[in-house]
């Protein structure tokens, strides 16, 4: 799913398949501009990914 505000876009997917980890904890990469935060709820990976959008508002964004 892909949302657009202000001219930013940020894109959210829950991946198929077993989670990648049963850790409750974000966790979070950055890398060329871009900010990801992973996390896992009811036994599958959840992605939010953004460009020129902080590790922060990702995360809060993650946990609502």
């Amino acid at each position: 799913v892909f949302y657009e505000r202000d001219g930013r876009t940020i894109a959210y997917a829950i991946v198929s398949g077993p989670a990648l980890s049963d850790e409750a904890a974000l966790r979070t990469v950055r890398d060329d501009g871009r900010a990801a935060v992973t996390w896992t709820r009811d036994g599958r990976t959840c992605v939010i990914v953004g460009a020129d959008v902080s590790v922060d508002v990702l995360a809060r964004l993650a946990v609502w």
